[in-house]
């Protein structure tokens, strides 16, 4: 999860950066390395743009990228990104780049007011996920997905960009309501979050004007800023030679372009160019130290640096350097996650690097301590570090990382046909700003290929000792006032002083027994029945279903969405419900209990080590009403992934250092969740909704003390003792003869028992009447609101396969109503979450939610508005645009999921967990037909009813 924030954080240290402190604290500490405008030499052989990019410049100064894809199928994606951002601010207009973004949907010189978001909704392109846009320091970018099959769509995409890059109307009253929009923004990344950035930012960026450009801005200026201001900003730096546009997607590349020329060149270039600004960071050349200490501080996290130029992939050299870099890398990770593994004094613990600001790169050292295990983690980590400086990597670990690396190169030539369009139209952004080339995917597999194939143990050596040079110039510690740390100067001269003179080389421990032994398999089991459940069509994979002598059942679902891959789904039902109460937690820990302990005597480390090179994983997933398994693997490796599944049934691993880890995770949460404010008041939520059961609301000390190992393995036996109560289903590039061949000796082979477990009701009533929570936490001045509804659906005869559909399609125009509303209109609110959800099993139990943050004295008005507006939904008609856009928005999103691996995958698990044993699904167009004014306002009376409901006020203290 690290790797997949650090990349929308790479984008901005912006606004989506300030609501994930775990990691939030890990990658804004990157930009300290950063030296923007200097982007270094690049030497060697330069690399070659694909030759299907259709690159070009404007006479206005615009330029522009271009690129045919087929996947997603019907999909055009479009950008403008524009090369200016919060760096350029003057100092009375700090925050004005991001509002003048936000102002972008509220009217230009085609579309007034919020008309924008209107007419992609009308195209099925919600507003979110297919139109939106990001600031950063140093540029904006505007993103827009389109159908391929609409040629209008295609022509007013072109003038939104058109407007966007010069005819933004500032009308006054869009203006006001906006700057409430944003302020309620920075009130969201405020908390925690917003203090540790307050401090980061200074520290990181010393005497330099990005110490104070926080994207976010100043509140009083964002209140304040005159409109002509925020059009001088607008006006100086959105200039044509400032921008590209960029295109990717299922359309002829020259038609494209002969559309954007048309409509594009008509853009005004400005009088004069103008040159943009840079402003350099200088490299830190002494050790500094930061220590956060805040009492809403989830737990100690520590932050360590270093800094080396950034590795454009300019030439093949550039290439090489990168890849070898990121080999020294993920094998520090491997060695890091085997002193994980041993669960004595890390819980948690990464290495990575990343480019920043396009200038230099960062690499950075992060871990978790245990609690009270601070000094002798810190001491554990630096003696990694010194050793894999001092000796670098064994000829064993280059290999695995060779074998990790064709695999994942081969993935992606196999997938090239698939790759994702709105992954290359980011990844095109990212190649603009930094000046890279945009390889072939024949190209780049070669070159990977060769890199990979020649390096060398001497030439990775070399390179980590550039990047474990001296421990890094920053140190941050992140902690609560609680932890117990030792003091700031212990701390400091830890850092900067301590030194093992003991180390010696990694020495492999790895056990040379096969992971899995032959005789680990038992009898293999007879096919007794085989049935197709769907036959192969146009709009449909190819279902069958096996089951075999001991009563396991075999689904395969051949697709050629992803080649090469297929992912995996086994279920059973009863789960976590067959626990009691004072059962609870001692069945949901063994998930994790088991899953953090590996298999057959080897650790998780160790499994990774055996299977170098292959594409399988394998986890177990306890939920609520069923228990499993989940997995992906590449196709060639099938067999291996099948031994993987029969071990967590026969040989599945119990060590004490997984446990340890188990508790540890479970206490620390104990003491941030009563400190951290939003989950706090989450959990008096859920008292009120629930009750005080262990399975609704998280353990306490007391409880933990009472939680025991021997019934957490118990209860994991016990919910996989018996293979002949599960489902395995298995989507994707996989042939159905292999799986049932397979399946007969990994499968059919393992214990099964007459019994079939059965989900139990474990739920509560939901309260009635409207019972209201005023929850007082936290020191920052933030409100939020929380409106939960639940209950029972009866029992209905006949296809319930549409009732998810439109529930969605319900819940959609729940959102855009309370969107314009509370958002749009009254500006009291940067974002509203809308949710419903419907089990049905073991019960029609449903769960709905409407939650958003707001000023706290405004916090109770608005929630008894959104409660009127649910009021008005009842006896409102829904109008003919708002449906003809809510039926376009569920066609369009059927029409991308039904391609996925996941739709089906989700899909089938669902259908037999429910007792359905069917690949039925939802007919698009039946559903379509029935997104009308009758069901949804019906939908909303049984979901969203004004009558009963439990409000959730969180208020600061």
């Amino acid at each position: 999860m690290i790797h997949c924030i650090m990349m929308a954080m790479k984008k901005s240290f912006g606004k989506t950066l300030r609501f994930f402190l775990p990691f939030f604290l890990c990658i804004v500490f990157l930009g300290a390395c950063s030296t923007a405008g200097d982007t270094g030499v690049s030497t060697g052989v330069p690399l070659e743009n694909d030759p299907a990019l259709v690159s070009g410049v404007l006479e206005n100064g615009l330029s522009y990228r271009i690129l045919t894809n087929s996947y997603p199928e019907n999909r055009i994606f479009l950008r403008l990104a524009v090369k200016a951002g919060s760096i350029l601010e003057d100092n009375d207009q700090r925050g004005i780049a991001h509002l003048v973004e936000h102002m972008a949907f509220n009217g230009s010189a085609h579309f007034a007011g919020n008309e924008l978001d209107s007419y992609f909704e009308s195209l099925g392109m919600a507003f979110g996920p297919d139109i939106n846009a990001y600031t950063s320091f140093d540029e904006t970018v505007y993103m827009l997905e389109i159908p391929a099959d609409n040629s209008e769509a295609l022509r007013v995409s072109f003038t939104v960009i058109a407007d966007w890059a010069g005819a933004l109307s500032f009308d006054k009253m869009e203006l006001e309501r906006e700057r409430g929009v944003v302020l309620e923004e920075w009130r969201l990344g405020r908390g925690v979050e917003g203090r540790a950035w307050d401090a980061l930012l200074p520290f990181l960026f010393p005497s330099s004007r990005y110490a104070n450009r926080d994207t976010i801005g100043k509140p009083d200026i964002i209140r304040s800023v005159s409109r002509q201001r925020v059009v001088d900003f607008y006006k100086k730096w959105y200039r044509p030679e400032l921008m590209t546009v960029v295109i990717v997607g299922d359309a002829d590349s020259a038609l494209l372009e002969k559309e954007l020329r048309a409509q594009l060149s008509a853009i005004p270039a400005g009088e004069k160019k103008i040159n943009r600004p840079e402003y350099p960071i200088s490299v830190p050349k002494t050790k500094k130290e930061l220590f956060l200490s805040d009492p809403e501080t989830p737990y100690t996290q520590v932050f360590t640096g270093s800094l080396f130029p950034s590795i454009l992939k300019k030439t093949v050299d550039d290439y090489r350097l990168f890849t070898v870099m990121e080999t020294a890398q993920s094998v520090f990770n491997a060695r890091l996650r085997e002193k994980t593994d041993e669960g004595t004094l890390l819980i948690d613990a990464e290495s990575f690097s990343t480019e920043i600001l396009r200038s230099m790169n960062a690499g950075i050292t992060w871990f978790r301590p245990r609690k009270g295990s601070f000094y002798d983690a810190f001491r554990s980590m630096m003696d990694e570090a010194d050793r894999f400086s001092q000796f670098g990597i064994t000829e064993a670990e280059l290999e695995r990382e060779k074998k990790r690396m064709r695999g994942d190169a081969l993935d992606l030539w196999q997938n090239r046909e698939k790759r994702d369009s709105g992954l290359l139209a980011d990844n095109l952004v990212e190649h603009i700003l930094a000046g890279t080339p945009l390889l072939s995917p024949d190209d780049e597999y070669e070159l990977a290929l060769d890199t990979i194939n020649t390096l060398t143990v001497e030439e990775v050596n070399t390179a980590v000792k550039q990047i474990f040079t001296d421990r890094g110039s920053r140190l941050v510690v992140s902690s609560s006032p609680r932890a117990g740390l030792p003091s700031k100067g212990k701390i400091k001269q830890l850092w900067k002083s301590y030194r093992n003179n003991s180390l010696s080389p990694y020495e492999e421990n790895l056990d040379d027994r096969p992971l899995y032994p032959s005789e680990l398999a038992g009898q293999p089991g007879a096919l007794v029945k085989e049935r197709v459940l769907m036959a192969g069509g146009p709009e449909n994979p190819p279902v069958v279903e096996f089951t075999f002598s001991n009563g396991a059942r075999v689904v395969v679902c051949y697709t050629d969405f992803q080649k090469g891959l297929f992912m995996f789904n086994a279920v059973s039902r009863g789960g976590l419900s067959l626990a009691d109460d004072d059962e609870y937690l001692h069945a949901a820990v063994s998930e994790d209990y088991a899953g953090m302990s590996g298999l057959n005597g080897f650790r998780n480390s160790d499994i990774t080590k055996k299977l170098a090179g292959k594409r399988v994983s394998v986890k177990p997933v306890l939920e609520e009403f069923s228990a499993g398994l989940r997995g992906t693997a590449a196709s060639g490796d099938i067999e291996d992934f099948f031994q993987l599944v029969n071990m967590y049934f026969a040989a599945p691993n119990f060590t004490s250092a997984a446990w340890e880890r188990v508790k540890t995770d479970i206490e620390e949460n104990i003491e941030s969740n009563k400190n951290y404010p939003r989950w706090a008041f989450y959990e008096e939520m859920r008292k009120v909704i629930y009750g005080k059961s262990p399975r609704f609301v998280y353990p306490d000390a007391e409880f933990l003390e009472k939680l025991n190992r021997e019934k957490a393995e118990q209860w994991y036996r016990e919910l996989f003792h018996n293979a002949g109560d599960f489902t395995f289903i298995f989507t994707g590039d996989i042939d159905p003869d292999e799986v049932k061949r397979l399946a007969g000796i990994y499968l059919a082979s393992l214990p099964a028992a007459e019994e079939k477990k059965e989900a139990r009701d474990i739920y509560p009533p939901f309260p009635p009447g409207k019972p209201l929570l005023r929850f007082k936490k936290g020191i920052e001045k933030q409100g939020a609101v929380r409106i939960h509804f639940g209950g029972i659906n009866p029992e209905i005869e006949g296809d319930t396969f549409a009732e998810k559909d439109l529930i969605a399609a319900m819940t959609n125009f729940v959102e855009i109503r309370l969107r314009n509303s509370i958002r749009e209109k009254m500006g009291a609110t940067y974002g509203i979450g809308v949710y419903c959800t419907q089990e049905n099993y073991p019960l029609r139990r449903w769960d709905a939610q409407i939650v958003f943050g707001c000023e706290p004295d405004r916090a109770e008005q608005l929630a008894g508005q959104v409660v009127q507006e649910l009021a008005e939904m009842l006896v409102s008609p829904i109008t003919a645009d708002e449906l003809a856009a809510l039926r376009e928005i569920f066609i369009r999103s059927r029409e991308t999921a039904a391609k996925t691996n996941e739709f089906w995958l989700a899909q089938l698990k669902e259908n037999y967990r429910r007792g359905e044993e069917s690949a039925h699904y939802s007919d698009a167009e039946f559903v379509r037909q029935l997104i009308n004014d009758d069901t949804l306002r019906r939908l909303i009376g049984r979901y969203f009813s004004p009558s009963n409901y439990v409000t959730g006020i969180l208020l600061p203290e």
